[in-house]
């Protein structure tokens, strides 16, 4: 699975969201020769969310999100979540 793929399909559902965030985010290590990599913040710590915290989490993810607007992206995302 391609680098934007997967990070795509981490976005793509509330669930996914909150496992991630609840773990930590994601840990990246700056590479030194690189200005512009990113680096993971010291103050980003896992959330040690309970079961039912994380489902409260997750019903309001999904209270703030729209479907996808009609456009010519519209067919990647399909296809992204088709898993193809």
């Amino acid at each position: 699975m391609s680098t934007a793929k997967s990070t795509y399909m981490v976005f793509c559902c509330p669930s996914k969201v909150s496992t991630l965030y609840n773990a930590g985010g994601f840990v990246f290590n700056k590479d030194p020769n690189d200005p512009l990599s990113p680096q993971t913040s010291k103050i980003l710590q896992p959330l040690s969310l309970t079961s039912k915290e994380k489902k409260a989490l997750e019903a309001f993810l999904h209270s703030i999100t729209s479907a996808p607007a009609a456009g010519p992206h519209k067919a990647f995302i399909v296809q992204e979540l088709n898993g193809a």
